[in-house]
């Protein structure tokens, strides 16, 4: 009634015809994508076996996704022609061990400069720079990042041994802001396709405060070229909804922050970033449409 063809990698897999009723064995590598097409139209359904997907685009004709694991998995993909539900062809795809990313203990007076690009609601376009530099590494290994903007510090950030934001000082204005439980923004140790999800209250002394709930996946590996040099990476996409916003030129105190980033990935070291705001009604002009920054400094 059907039958399935791969394409691995770009590549067509010679020899590969499933036919209904029948099955079939296909090895990949973490991230190397993967097409399933079908001769007719079927309903697919897959079991991951812990295994994290990428999603492509898949209709009722192919299937598109790329796999990512730390360890060797196997996992089952099932085609169900839609004329006829007793009709069916399996894939077994051996999906092999890809790498995991972690970044190594911080070193006092290691410093990064990053070059911004802020556009606003009202076209506005902002040019700025920022260098961030580590100064200060506890017993426990967490340790706080002092940023300058061509003067005084202008904030102090605390993070956890494994880079979780607890709290962040800005010594122009005296304030202190504080994350519960700390803001996971990246949850290493990364590999390809890994998700994570994270929540938090952010509340300053000065009565500001917002929460928020973030969800990441690692997309793809791939090079990316900064002011600092070209570079392999790990790309993820960051989406975080925030509520309860204090700040007063919010509509109902929600907006939305949607990145892209990247993370050297030998060593690893963030690279760059670019955001996009979206809020609700209408917000002032003033307000940020989107942020881009880039690594300057090896």
């Amino acid at each position: 009634m059907f039958t399935l063809s791969a394409t691995v990698g770009g590549t067509a897999v010679s020899g590969f015809s499933i036919s209904t009723g029948a099955t079939g064995t296909l090895s990949v590598q973490t991230g190397q994508p993967l097409v399933i097409a079908s001769s007719g139209d079927v309903d697919w359904s897959s079991t991951l076996n812990g295994t994290d997907l990428v999603a492509g685009p898949t209709s009722a004709t192919a299937w598109n996704g790329t796999f990512g694991t730390v360890a060797p998995r196997t996992v089952t993909l099932t085609a169900t022609a839609r004329s006829d539900s007793t009709k069916t062809a399996s894939v077994t795809i051996n999906v092999a061990a890809g790498a995991s990313y972690s970044p190594g203990t911080p070193t006092v007076g290691a410093s990064a400069t990053y070059n911004v690009t802020d556009l606003l609601l009202d076209g506005q376009t902002l040019m700025s720079s920022y260098t961030d530099t580590t100064t200060l590494l506890n017993s426990d290994d967490s340790y706080e990042i002092s940023r300058t903007r061509g003067g005084p510090v202008s904030r102090i950030m605390s993070f956890t041994a494994i880079g979780h934001r607890t709290k962040q000082h800005f010594p122009p204005l005296g304030v202190t802001c504080t994350y519960t439980p700390p803001r996971v923004y990246i949850d290493f140790p990364l590999h390809f396709g890994k998700r994570w999800t994270s929540a938090w209250e952010y509340a300053c002394d000065n009565g500001n405060r917002e929460r928020a709930a973030l969800s990441g996946q690692a997309v793809a590996l791939e090079r990316i070229t900064v002011p600092a040099g070209t570079f392999d990476a790990i790309k993820v996409v960051v989406r975080i909804n925030l509520t309860e916003s204090t700040d007063p030129s919010l509509v109902n105190g929600e907006y939305r922050l949607d990145s892209t980033c990247w993370y050297g990935t030998s060593p690893v070291r963030f690279l760059g970033c670019d955001d996009t705001y979206t809020y609700t009604g209408t917000p002032s002009p003033t307000q940020l449409k989107t942020s881009s920054y880039r690594r300057a400094t090896p």
